[in-house]
């Protein structure tokens, strides 16, 4: 039996959701211009504006 800490694990975010993300973001020649590495990963709300569709549309 699935407990809801194992189907919250599993289950897809959806519009509304409020995630987790660590990442890294690199120009063209690689320079690193912002990320969560060794910090807090960002909190978002999907659907809000405050995501890139980039990030958020494969999520």
């Amino acid at each position: 039996m699935r407990t809801s800490e194992q189907e919250a694990e599993t289950r897809k975010a959806q519009i509304g959701d409020t995630i987790l993300l660590h990442f890294t973001e690199k120009l063209n020649d690689g320079r690193v211009i912002r990320s969560t590495q060794n910090k807090d990963p960002q909190r978002y709300q999907l659907g809000n504006d405050d995501m890139s569709r980039t990030i958020q549309d494969p999520i």
